[in-house]
């Protein structure tokens, strides 16, 4: 009793704490681009190392869906050899200001490599923090095949009917500790049925670490850099290293989103398949080879 108790204390004060935040910092977002959506399926492309056996087996088949790429998805050799549909950028390093040389410098890149290797149409999504920073967006001013709009990453929490009506009117998300989060909700948004998933490992545990002098080291690996990843500290917002618990915290949050979205998914009938062998998430079904 006293763990219901303390868990409907806890709930009402994260409910509090969430409506707070949402009147403070979620304006209505931009409308979405519901014209550039030509499918009733679509497959998410994330990072993971298991992106690259997904192309290999099921790369000729794609054309079927509409695709979402994610953050450095622009710099990368897929990018050319499969172009997406939507790109979604959660990185807040990409725009705020007083990072990391290295974190600038990867901006840079990619702001570079999304204007000059797009080809063919793409739209943008950024988080509304980005709207602030004008910088990229005079940059990406000269493709005219780039669009965007900004969507809110306001974290919401408490019970579960808040965290869906923040999802259903656009005014926040569960914790997007991942860029997977946000693209899935607004894969949700979009009306999309079949939400299949390549390049979602998550497997990052067994890559962590504590070393001789208590940094917190993660060998993190994508698809594009599995063979040359080196260990390195995880920084929160580009600037400062995060300790262990707030490693394991940022992972905890993430892996309970996907929970939180495969139920709002459920309610609506849409159907979120993960692709991606030896995956860590446990939320969503799974399956070996797209339809």
């Amino acid at each position: 009793m006293r763990s219901r108790l303390h868990d409907s204390a806890e709930s009402t004060l994260l409910l509090g704490l969430s409506l707070g935040k949402i009147l403070l910092q979620s304006p209505l977002s931009h409308a979405l681009p519901m014209d550039k959506r030509k499918k009733d399926a679509c497959v998410i492309l994330a990072n993971g190392p298991s992106l690259k056996s997904g192309m290999a087996a099921f790369g000729d088949r794609l054309s079927a869906y509409d695709v979402f790429g994610v953050n450095l998805y622009p710099s990368t050799d897929f990018f050319e050899q499969l172009p997406p549909h939507f790109l979604v950028v959660a990185a807040p390093e990409f725009f705020i200001p007083n990072v990391l040389e290295s974190y600038k410098a990867m901006a840079e890149a990619f702001f570079n490599d999304l204007l000059h290797r797009t080809t063919q149409p793409i739209h943008l999504f950024f988080p509304k923090l980005a709207a602030a920073y004008p910088a990229w967006q005079q940059k990406l001013d000269g493709n005219p095949l780039l669009s965007w709009s900004f969507y809110n990453s306001t974290p919401v929490e408490g019970f579960s009917a808040l965290v869906e009506w923040a999802i259903a009117s656009r005014r926040g998300m569960p914790r997007p500790h991942n860029v997977l989060i946000p693209t899935l909700v607004l894969a949700l948004q979009m009306g999309y049925k079949q939400i299949y998933l390549m390049g979602a490992d998550h497997s990052w545990l067994k890559d962590l670490w504590v070393n001789e002098d208590n940094r917190v080291m993660l060998k993190q690996k994508h698809f594009y850099d599995e063979d040359t990843a080196k260990a390195a500290p995880m920084y929160k917002l580009g600037r400062t290293e995060r300790n262990l618990h707030e490693v394991l915290e940022k992972f905890q949050l993430s892996f309970k989103a996907y929970h939180l979205l495969q139920a709002y998914a459920e309610k609506r009938g849409v159907s979120i398949i993960n692709l991606s062998p030896n995956s860590y998430i446990d939320a969503f079904e799974r399956k070996a080879h797209l339809p």
